[in-house]
C-alpha cells in the first residue's frame, strides 16, 4: 500500500513539473486565460496554503478548469497574484462577475 502511493505521489509530481504552462491575467474586472477559445472567465478559490492555491475557473463553453497557481512559477508577481484572486472572490466582485449589480442604499438627509 504505502509503495503504490509512494509511487503515485512521484507520477503526479512528475506531471506536474511537465505540465503545460498557460498565462492567467486579472485586469480589474475579470479574468483572462489562455487555456479557452473564448478567455474571459470567472474564477472561484478553493484551497490557499499561502505558496500554493487551489483554484477553479469557470467559463460558458465547458465545464471548470482546476488549476493549482504556484510561488515558485512566478515569484515576483506572486503577491499581487494572491491579491487579485482574494479581491475577485469577494462576494461583491462574484455577483459582478455574474452580471447581478449589488444594490448599495444611501440614507438621505
Amino acid at each position: 500500500m504505502g509503495a503504490s502511493l509512494l509511487a503515485a505521489v512521484g507520477l503526479a509530481w512528475g506531471w506536474a513539473q511537465r505540465s503545460v504552462k498557460v498565462h492567467l491575467h486579472w485586469d480589474g474586472a475579470q479574468w483572462q486565460w489562455s487555456g479557452f477559445a473564448v478567455s474571459a472567465c470567472t474564477l472561484q478559490q478553493h484551497l490557499d496554503f499561502q505558496t500554493l492555491m487551489l483554484v477553479s475557473l469557470h467559463h460558458p463553453s465547458g465545464p471548470p478548469v482546476w488549476l493549482w497557481l504556484q510561488r515558485s512559477a512566478q515569484a515576483l508577481q506572486w503577491l499581487a497574484l494572491r491579491r487579485a484572486v482574494v479581491h475577485a472572490t469577494s462576494p461583491e466582485q462574484v455577483h459582478r462577475a455574474r452580471g447581478v449589480v449589488a444594490a448599495s442604499r444611501t440614507a438621505t438627509p
